[in-house]
């Protein structure tokens, strides 16, 4: 089976719980991505689905999300409106380890996900085997989010560690790619971290950058992988 097939898996497993926890609407926090896309998309399949959508209150963490939420008749807020917390919040990631840390940050919404994950009751992910490490670092590299007017600075700081990184360049425009914040992005090359969280606090402290691509234990509530041979995995529980 397809690697499409494990990650429609893991999002109908999702959505399972995501009915059952706002079937008459909720304030729920959707991610970004490709796999975030499939989520989404599957609603179509369920009038159930569907219904918890269009009667949510959704905070989206990019433009993306909330264009594809739009064509389906959904009301997305941003997220800087006073909401004191979210109910269930929806993501995937681009790396993931048993120790129940991950690497986010390949669609360049890190910022405003680590936002939705920290005011959120229960976070739930949901990814496909191929992203499951032993330890994150050793599939994709650790996006940071720099300030343009810092971004020499911070790199002279990763230089001087030895720390390899790229800057990330635009595939659809002229130019390196910004956020929806009007920032910059460095991929960092770091092989396997051995201690995620010593790591996230030392590049957290290099003036210029805004946040790191290293979600922590505290950000991660639920993850759901999907696998080619039809099984689910899952990984810590919904409090």
């Amino acid at each position: 089976m397809s690697v499409t097939y494990a990650r429609r898996l893991a999002s109908e497993y999702a959505w399972n719980i995501v009915v059952d926890l706002c079937r008459d609407g909720c304030a729920l926090g959707i991610g970004t991505g490709s796999t975030v896309k499939l989520f989404i998309d599957l609603s179509t399949k369920d009038p159930n689905r569907l219904k918890v959508l269009q009667r949510s209150c959704i905070v989206v963490s990019s433009v993306d999300t909330a264009l594809a939420l739009n064509k389906l008749g959904c009301r997305c807020v941003d997220s800087g409106i006073p909401l004191r917390n979210i109910d269930v919040y929806v993501d995937s990631c681009d790396e993931f380890d048993a120790r129940v840390y991950m690497i986010k940050g390949g669609g360049g919404a890190m910022l405003r996900e680590k936002v939705l994950a920290s005011i959120s009751k229960k976070r739930i992910y949901i990814l496909d085997e191929d992203k499951v490490s032993e330890r994150i670092g050793s599939k994709r590299p650790v996006p940071i989010e720099v300030v343009p007017y810092a971004y020499h600075l911070v790199s002279i700081e990763l230089s001087s560690r030895g720390i390899e990184f790229t800057l990330r360049y635009s595939n659809t425009r002229y130019g390196p790619t910004l956020t929806d914040n009007g920032n910059l992005i460095l991929d960092l090359k770091t092989g396997p971290l051995s201690d995620p969280e010593a790591f996230d606090q030392f590049l957290s402290a290099i003036p210029g950058v805004v946040v790191t691509g290293i979600f922590l234990r505290k950000h991660i509530d639920l993850v759901i992988v999907g696998y080619r041979d039809g099984n689910v995995k899952l990984f810590g529980s919904l409090r």
